[in-house]
């Protein structure tokens, strides 16, 4: 499969605003949030397997969602990574 200037798509609104990027910039202006932090919440759903709406429930909308202990492990390893770096 060769890539090329055919290759690009530009998105409409609705596929634009499924993806991860936009989610996560819309979350943070919205609730005063640190992109950042969010997008670390995203990359620990995604590492155990997780719906990313779970954290966004439970840490931003502040719902009582159950989350497994292996995404709070996987949340704690990423912000001590970036903190490390």
């Amino acid at each position: 499969m060769t890539y090329d200037a055919s290759s690009i798509r530009i998105l409409t609104p609705e596929e634009a605003g499924q993806m991860d990027w936009k989610v996560i910039s819309d979350l943070s202006d919205k609730h005063k949030i640190p992109s950042e932090w969010i997008k670390r919440g995203f990359e620990a759903s995604r590492a155990v397997g997780l719906d990313p709406q779970k954290f966004v429930d439970r840490h931003i909308l502040k719902k009582q969602v159950a989350l497994p202990v292996e995404f709070s492990e996987s949340f704690k390893d990423l912000i001590n990574q970036r903190r490390s770096k």
